[in-house]
Parts: structure tokens; sequence; C-alpha cells
């Protein structure tokens, strides 16, 4: 007996629905995916629908950047600065003078239902104006990136803006952290923090003051010898974070671990360092240890530990790095996929999750040994990909003298 298959039944009047028939709220969310330019100078020309369905959109995202500038100038007229949600202002590059542009075309007091904005190479001075002329109570995300190089009073202004709205996202990433120049308003509901490099008892402070607060993201954390008194501290703080990335550690072992003692809930963790010597960091049963003892939440791991040594002029082995990688508590337990790579430029060994994001870090050629096999891959692989077998390069051996450069 032959089998009918199923016949697939289409909806005539879906199949023929176009894009000025949907519901509006139905577009608008489409329009979320067009950027400013493209809402502005070609979907709103194409009909009287649209024209009128763009009109209405009120999620509007503004990006004034060196590459925008052109564009910004030619669309300014035709945008509603209560429509605009979002504002991203990069003054970064010194050839053009991106905020005195923006006070050219916008009066920033119009946008009364902003809720992030972001300012890269700011001068204290700009930050006061823009932050004391904006006039909206929906500001949710403030992130700042400093051009003056003291930052007591860049702190003073967003210490006012913490207390002014009730931020869920705040970034100050080249700065670091001034205790004496931040308040934290009762009940604060800050969710994410970032900013650059804090002490150990500032570090417990945060912790403490604020109780919401689930991702924090620094450069590092300095932590002294003599830690008595602030391991009783920790012991005390237990917070509700779930989410820790230090993007340049320089933290031992045994500090690192006085660091994750107050975040139990941890349930993701990043750690990019370079080490100066060969430590327990490298160790996978240092880290399968660390992680069922004082991490049982922990459910993504994302590491990249470089190392270099400039006397050693011989022979490495990286399969004896990943060996201990391929463990089950790796691969089938929590499905974390380590490779570990030598850099001729510069005699660096790297060890990292692949993939994994980072900055410092590029995909310079280097050879590599990844978890599926033994086998050593020449490759120029971003590290923010996974590994190709095909792609790479086979390499039965590494001398360290070969393409070596200083």
């Amino acid at each position: 007996m032959t089998q009918l298959r199923p016949t697939t039944t289409i909806d005539v009047s879906v199949k023929n629905t176009s894009l000025i028939t949907l519901p509006p709220e139905l577009v608008h969310r489409i329009l979320d995916y067009c950027d400013i330019q493209t809402l502005l100078t070609c979907v709103r020309h194409v009909c009287k629908t649209l024209y009128a369905l763009v009109n209405t959109y009120d999620r509007l995202t503004l990006i004034l950047n060196s590459e925008s500038v052109k564009i910004m100038r030619s669309v300014s007229r035709f945008i509603q600065p209560d429509s605009v949600i979002s504002i991203t202002i990069d003054n970064s590059c010194e050839e053009n003078d991106n905020i005195r542009l923006f006070y050219s075309l916008f009066d920033i007091a119009r946008f009364t239902r902003l809720q992030s904005l972001t300012i890269h190479g700011i001068e204290d001075t700009n930050l006061e104006y823009f932050l004391e002329n904006l006039n909206t109570s929906s500001l949710t995300s403030l992130s700042i990136k400093s051009s003056d190089q003291e930052h007591s009073r860049t702190w003073d202004l967003i210490s006012s803006a913490s207390l002014r709205w009730n931020l869920r996202k705040l970034c100050i990433s080249n700065m670091n952290f001034m205790v004496k120049h931040i308040s934290w308003p009762n009940q604060y509901k800050l969710e994410h923090l970032e900013f650059s490099d804090c002490i150990y008892s500032e570090y417990l402070l945060i912790l403490r003051h604020l109780p919401n607060l689930r991702t924090l993201v620094i450069q590092d954390c300095i932590i002294g010898d003599n830690q008595t008194c602030l391991t009783l501290s920790a012991s005390i703080v237990l917070a509700s974070l779930k989410s820790l990335t230090i993007t340049n550690c320089s933290l031992a072992p045994q500090h690192f671990e006085l660091l994750i003692s107050s975040i139990p809930s941890l349930h993701h963790l990043k750690l990019i360092s370079h080490r100066e010597r060969f430590d327990s960091m490298f160790n996978a049963s240092y880290w399968e240890q660390l992680i069922c003892t004082k991490l049982l939440k922990l459910e993504k791991f994302e590491f990249l530990f470089a190392f270099t040594d400039l006397r050693n002029n011989s022979f490495v082995s990286l399969e004896s790095f990943i060996a201990s990688f391929r463990a089950p508590f790796w691969l089938n337990d929590k499905h974390w996929f380590v490779t570990c790579a030598y850099v001729p430029r510069g005699r660096a060994i790297w060890l990292h999750t692949t993939p994994i994001d980072s900055t410092r870090y590029q995909g310079c050629v280097r050879c590599e040994v990844s978890w599926r096999d033994s086998i050593c891959r020449l490759t120029q692989r971003p590290l923010n990909t996974m590994v190709d077998n095909i792609v790479d390069e086979v390499r039965k051996k590494i001398d360290l003298t070969e393409e070596l450069t200083v």
C-alpha cells in the first residue's frame, strides 16, 4: 500500500498578505531592525501607508559617529526627538567634534522619551550640560567614556544622574571606581554595572549596596596580601550576582577564590588574564574542584589565560596543556570546549575556551591543539569562531625558533 504523504495547507489570505496590510504594531516590530537612515530615506518614501507608519514609529535609535555625520546632517530635520529612545554619540575621533554637531542639530531637552544614552569621548563640561538639560524620566541605561584625565568630577556627575534616574544599566568603562564620589540611592535598582578597576573593599561595597545587581564587568580587582578582616566581611556579603566579567585579571588564585566567595549564585563567569607565570589557572583539575565546591550554579564559563616566556627557546607540548580539558566534566557535563595555542610572534601560550570574544587578543597566526584531537594546526581564525579542522593547516610539531618575531 502506498503511504500518503501529509499535505501542507497554506492559508491563502496569509500568503497574499503584504507589509502594509499587517497591523501597525507588527510593522513597527519589523521596523525595529532598520537603521534610522533606511527608515527616513527609504521606507518612508515607498507609499503613503508606510510614510504614515514610519511617522508614528516611536522607537528610533540615533547613532552619531565619524561614519554617520553626513547621513545625520541630511536626515536630522525628519527626526522627531520624542520618537527617539536611544542616542549613541562617538566623539573619540579627533577630526570631528560630534558633540558640537549634535548640539547644532538637536535640542537635547526635546528627547523626552529617551531610555538609553551612550557618549564616548566627552569632557566633563559637556557631560554636565548634557545631563542637566536632558528632560526625560524614562532613562534606564547610561554609558559614558570620559576624555578627561581626572575623573573625580565625572563620578560626581554620574552620582547625580544615579539619584535623578532609576538606572538599570551603568557603564563607565575607562574609569576606576571612586567610592568617595558615588552614592547609591536607597533601594537602587541597578542591574548592570561596568567600570575599570577597583580595590577589594570597593568590590564588597558594591555588592552590599546594590542588591539587584546581576551583571558586573570590570578590568581588574586589586587585592592586597593582608586580607584577614576583609575575608570576614566577604562571608557576610552574599550577593545575587549572576554574571561576572574581568577583562584584565591579575588576581592570584587564592585572591580569585576570595573574590567569588561572596557570589555563590554566579551563572556566568568570563576571565581574560595575562599571567606572570604558569599557575593553577592553567590547570583543569583546579577549575573542576573550584566549580564543584564554590560555583555550583555556574552554567557558562569563558576564559583566556595567556603566558609569555621570552627566555624559553625550546619545544613546547600543547598537548600537555589541553589533555586534562578533555575530561567528561568539560566535554559531557558542562559542554565547555578548550583550545591551547602557541603564538610565535611574542612566544605566547594561550589557553582559552572556544569561541571567546576578546578585544585584546586578536586572531593572529598561531599553532593550536583543540579539545577534538591531538593534531596541531596552523591557523589565523578569529577567536570568536569555532575550530575548523578543514581550513586549518595540519602541523606535526612546534619549534619556538620558527616564525619568531620579537
